[in-house]
């Protein structure tokens, strides 16, 4: 829920100012509120929401986990990139385990084909789901204090 507030919020921000960059250039683009574009987003920023809760149900400890979250959200990504670029065999092995790279057709809802749901299951299931899993057996196993 407060991943939906929080999107709902950043469309209207984003509307706002969108409208006063149009006053102030003199011309506005609305492209990119379509409702698919916009159900891509929410989307999104949910699977981050829960990637998030993941880590910090996975390190119970809030420094860490924000730490990790940057790392997967920012650094994983850039080396699985930098990795694709120089190692022709990593490139198809990266399009299975780079989340951030799978849910990019999911931005625009144009998840086609099987291979690319696919893709967006096995990386999600491998960066929200272990967690996610982990997590929370280690909180319900926890001894309580």
């Amino acid at each position: 829920l407060l991943s939906l507030a929080t999107v709902v919020v950043v469309m209207l921000v984003g509307a706002l100012f969108n409208a006063v960059s149009g006053l102030i250039e003199g011309g506005t683009s609305w492209s990119g509120f379509g409702l698919s574009d916009i159900v891509g987003f929410t989307l999104i920023q949910t699977l981050a929401t829960v990637g998030g809760f993941a880590l910090a149900a996975l390190t119970l400890n809030t420094p860490a986990a924000i730490v990790a979250y940057f790392a997967y959200r920012f650094v994983v990504p850039t080396i699985f990139g930098i990795a694709s670029y120089y190692l022709g065999w990593f490139d198809t092995l990266s399009q299975w385990i780079d989340f951030q790279r799978a849910q990019g057709p999911l931005a625009d809802l144009s998840l086609n084909t099987g291979e690319e749901w696919g893709q967006l299951l096995v990386s999600g299931a491998l960066w929200l789901g272990l967690p996610l899993f982990l997590g929370l057996r280690r909180i319900l196993t926890a001894e309580m204090k």
